[in-house]
């Protein structure tokens, strides 16, 4: 839908009727007369010549909201966006009735502040209601926002609501030869389309009643317009096989095959649902993402759509052929990780083999290692100077690095980091280091561009660079084109993307032995580079100070008690006596069965509440939902505003007891949770970024955080909450437990950056010593053989370190 919401004539005699809501008898020049010469001048395109009639009607009767509301949309006709806003913001401010929200709420899209368009959408829709106005604007504005953000039932709902609010007599052009509005026929395109896609989904999983109510709503759009219905019969062929409870109705009838039931709409908006929260097919979802990613990776190519995922803040987007990461959201296993990452080369090398002429290759460096002598590493990163968790981690790592006898270079995607990169705040971790920008290249549609490719992966190879980090993996910008080109001898995956990339390009996967086993092997398609402790190495004692500088000695409860109470107070936070259990994950980590455990918490301990940072308004409004079926008030989930990480460890210090996500566990943020002095309660599960808290507990020595199975989880989750809450404030068992990680943040191998980076160094000189010796070794008749065990060869690091005094 548009954004013209100007006032028909017919209208306008209604609202002259309404008295004093409107335009009532003032005895002054007759408003109306101005509104109604200003319609006229918007129907004719004349937008200032409205504006100017509009603003003398609201000059005498400044108590009504429509010369507003008709303000706005011709402005925005005119591209005026910031004064529409102001002037639909004016009417709403006066009364959110059934034509300023819809006129408010376009403009609040266009901004993309959708948590405010939809509750201006849902105040209009009260509005009339209350009032028994036939006005069907509101309801289908909600349900065209649904629609974009994916949620097929909320726009159903909304959708269908309309139509009993209809303007004029209800139209069906096929039958009767009326005709209908562009908005109006959109919505029942969609409308049509969501039910047919929904019966699909219904019947590949046997759920027959929803699948019959999709259809016949399906039926009787198509009969009263005119669709086409060739899909819509199969399916119906479909549901009348199934309900006989025939055998293999799929090779009888019109059910889809496995193989176009995977490229059905619904299920390419699988990731939109696991990053909105909506449970409601997650068992579903999780069979069919385990069956797509038992498919060889060649297959999963060669499907017609994209995949779908959320972004500005809950409207959804393509995604391509490669499965978005969000799906580790999900329950599956280390193939499945496998598959995911296979997707991405194979497309890349597709594309080169489209070129005629041959990829370029260039010569590596012949330099060999001696005591006095500089290896040269280089990293690739799209985050490493802008506010990102990676960026946040590793920035204070590049001045650590021993310059004495290594060079380093960052190779930077973004022109805007090249300026972060000189800002007086990253002068100091920069230093000797070298930054060069490499562009972002072809986007992640594109996969490829011989030229841009080229010239950047020259860029990293006349540096001359011996090692090559990648911290990007496929997330957003990555510049795998560059990586495929192989600039550097030895390139090596690390942080970015937590699960094997699945690239031949790609010669080690950096990790620890805790979230990479070394059982663990067979399903990366690299070489494994261990590292001795936690494969994170958090900078926090460097960048940032400890709240609570403890010094390994019992904290001050009492100082820490006003500390607390006054935070809750200025942040407005959090009820003062209550225990609280938190999660400060992106909503897709979090899945219904972990979900189930922390509402049994807040359920049977009246005392508790959750705290989580905010999400889209799709998150947030089926995270309620879902607490509200569970039967618990959802003022008790509490929503965090994003802030900056100094001020996010500050009030993350309110906390007493973090849940971790098991399927997709917190990394950069656990870490910010951990120093705050917050302990983490943890369930590992079997992919790698199901097992990054595992490392960093380990690393912290703190075992006592890591349990076995839900039953555990919840039952310790439980006896904390249940103590905290009737125990005195320092004494309760979570405040010693508070105390011990805090000595273990000063004392233990995680939060020792410095060390880290000695082990990271060390792990690069060992690696190239191992690269050289079997470069220089190898006769013309062993190559193979020699760079055979080469490739083969695990690499493990020196022996943990034991806590630097024995706390």
């Amino acid at each position: 839908m548009g954004t013209n919401s100007l006032i028909p004539p017919s209208l306008l005699l209604l609202f002259f009727l309404w008295g004093s809501r409107v335009f009532g008898d003032t005895g002054q020049a007759d408003p109306l007369q101005y509104l109604i010469a200003g319609n006229e001048h918007a129907n004719a395109g004349r937008h200032a010549q409205a504006i100017a009639q509009w603003q003398e009607a609201a000059r005498l009767r400044p108590d009504s909201n429509v010369p507003w509301n008709n303000m706005a949309n011709s402005y925005m006709a005119m591209g005026m966006e910031d004064e529409a806003y102001e002037a639909a913001k004016h009417a709403a401010g006066m009364l959110v009735d059934h034509m300023t929200s819809v006129t408010y709420a376009n403009i609040l899209r266009k901004r993309k502040n959708f948590r405010a368009a939809e509750e201006a959408l849902i105040a209009g829709i009260n509005y009339t209601r209350q009032h028994h106005l036939k006005y069907e604007h509101a309801f289908w504005s909600l349900a065209n926002l649904y629609f974009h953000q994916g949620d097929m039932i909320e726009f159903i709902k909304y959708s269908e609501m309309g139509m009993n609010f209809l303007s004029h007599d209800r139209c069906q052009p096929a039958l009767t030869g009326c005709e209908i509005p562009e908005f109006e026929s959109d919505i029942v395109s969609n409308l049509y389309n969501a039910s047919l896609n929904l019966a699909i989904y219904d019947l590949q999983y046997n759920k027959l009643s929803s699948a019959g109510s999709n259809l016949d709503r399906a039926s009787q759009i198509a009969q009263g317009f005119g669709y086409d219905d060739s899909l819509l019969k199969r399916c119906q062929a479909c549901l009348l096989c199934k309900k006989s409870g025939a055998a293999a109705c799929e090779s009888q009838t019109g059910c889809l095959t496995f193989m176009e039931f995977i490229n059905s709409p619904f299920v390419r908006m699988i990731p939109v649902r696991v990053m909105g929260c909506e449970w409601r097919w997650r068992e579903e979802d999780e069979e069919a993402i385990s069956r797509i990613l038992q498919l060889q990776p060649e297959k999963l190519l060669l499907q017609r759509n994209e995949w779908n995922f959320e972004c500005e803040g809950g409207q959804v987007c393509g995604a391509g052929a490669q499965p978005p990461l969000h799906l580790w959201g999900l329950n599956f296993g280390l193939q499945e990780v496998r598959t995911m990452g296979m997707v991405q080369p194979l497309e890349i090398r597709g594309r080169q083999e489209q070129e005629d002429e041959d990829i370029p290759s260039w010569a590596y460096p012949s330099w060999s290692p001696t005591l006095t002598s500089r290896l040269s590493i280089a990293y690739i990163s799209s985050d490493l100077f802008r506010d990102h968790p990676v960026g946040n981690m590793m920035r204070a790592v590049l001045p650590l690095h021993d310059l004495s006898r290594m060079d380093v270079t960052v190779f930077i995607v973004h022109q805007e980091q090249q300026a972060a990169a000189a800002e007086v705040r990253n002068r100091h971790l920069v230093g000797d280091v070298k930054v060069v920008l490499l562009g972002r290249g072809p986007n992640v549609q594109r996969k490829w561009d011989r030229d841009e490719s080229v010239r950047a992966a020259d860029l990293v190879n006349s540096a001359g660079v011996c090692i090559l980090f990648d911290l990007i993996g496929y997330t957003s910008d990555h510049r795998q084109d560059v990586l495929s080109l192989r600039p550097a001898p030895i390139q090596v995956h690390y942080h970015g993307y937590i699960g094997t990339t699945g690239a031949p390009w790609i010669d080690l996967y950096m990790a620890d032995s805790v979230i990479a086993p070394p059982e663990s092997a067979p399903t990366f398609t690299e070489r494994l580079l261990l590292l001795p402790e936690s494969f994170l190495g958090p900078s926090h004692r460097l960048v940032h100070q400890l709240w609570a500088n403890s010094g390994g000695s019992k904290l001050d409860f009492d100082t820490l008690s006003e500390l607390d109470l006054s935070m809750r107070k200025v942040n407005n936070l959090l009820p003062a006596a209550s225990f609280v259990l938190c999660n400060f994950n992106q909503h897709f980590k979090v899945d219904p069965r972990t979900f189930s455990s922390w509402t049994s918490v807040l359920g049977n301990l009246s005392s508790t509440v959750l705290w989580m940072l905010e999400g889209t308004p799709v998150s947030e409004r089926n995270l309620r939902r879902e607490l509200q079926a569970a039967g618990i008030s959802s003022d008790r989930l509490i929503f965090a505003r994003r802030a900056a990480v100094k001020d996010h460890l500050r009030r993350a210090a309110l906390c007493d007891l973090s849940l971790d996500t098991p399927n997709y566990n917190s990394g950069a943020t656990g870490a910010d949770t951990l120093f705050a002095g917050v302990p983490i309660l943890h369930l590992p599960s079997m992919k790698p970024i199901g097992r990054m808290m595992s490392s960093m507990l380990k690393a912290l020595r703190l075992e006592e955080l890591i349990v076995r199975n839900h039953e555990e989880y919840f039952k310790l989750a439980h006896r904390f909450a249940q103590q905290g809450s009737s125990e005195t404030w320092g004494e309760r068992a979570i405040d010693k437990l508070k105390t011990k990680l805090l000595r273990r943040i000063i004392w233990s191998p995680l939060f020792d950056v410095s060390a880290w980076v000695n082990d990271f160094d060390q792990m690069c000189r060992t690696l190239w010593d191992m690269y050289t010796m079997t470069r220089d070794e190898s006769t013309d008749g062993a190559d193979d053989q020699q760079q055979a065990s080469w490739k083969a060869m695990n690499i493990f690091g020196a022996r943990p370190r034991g806590l630097s005094k024995g706390v």
